[in-house]
């Protein structure tokens, strides 16, 4: 694809992310994990399973984001690095994770979140370092919060929107929260 195009992608799923995925997720549960040292907050509704993560089969040619498949339930699935999502970075020369396929990526201490998109057609996995808990968010609270991808990831949003739009639309209405906002929040909540 060609990068005006995917540019293009990019600009329009700015105006559209907020008319689909993201206001079904609004006024519900969240699961909040760590990425980069960064609170995450994942609609519920799209998660299907957190386990312990299996080992990767990187392929060539991928954005660094994406480690590599994983055979989850029977099925490959692609893995996400929820950290290079939060915070790009370059990969490192002779990175297991993006060397040769026949290389495998074990990740220990860190977990997978299985996520299935709003028409359950795609699911793909998140490798984060920690799952934090089970949360609420108010619509309010949830549009206060900065987006997980923003237009300082235009490269990794352009990457990702190429392979598959509908996972680029779940990833942009998940969110970043500190942990202060987080308390203040639940603080809030519970008065």
């Amino acid at each position: 694809m060609e990068r005006s195009t995917a540019s293009a992608q990019t600009s329009a799923l700015s105006a559209s992310s907020e008319s689909t995925s993201e206001s079904a997720e609004r006024n519900g549960p969240c699961l909040l994990a760590r990425a980069a040292g960064r609170l995450c907050a994942l609609p519920l509704a799209n998660v299907f399973e957190v386990m312990r993560p299996l080992p990767i089969e990187p392929f060539p040619a991928m954005p660094p984001s994406v480690l590599g498949l994983s055979t989850i339930r029977g099925t490959p699935l692609p893995v996400v690095d929820l950290a290079q999502l939060v915070e790009p970075r370059p990969p490192v020369s002779g990175d297991a994770s993006h060397g040769a396929p026949e290389t495998r990526l074990t990740l220990s201490g860190r977990r997978f979140i299985t996520i299935r998109t709003n028409d359950a057609s795609r699911i793909f996995a998140l490798s984060v370092e920690a799952i934090e808990r089970v949360g609420q968010l108010s619509g309010a609270a949830w549009e206060s919060l900065p987006p997980l991808l923003n237009a300082g990831h235009s490269e990794t949003i352009d990457a990702i929107g190429t392979l598959d739009m509908r996972v680029l639309l779940l990833l942009k209405a998940s969110r970043l929260i500190d942990d202060q906002t987080w308390n203040s929040i639940e603080k809030e909540r519970r008065a």
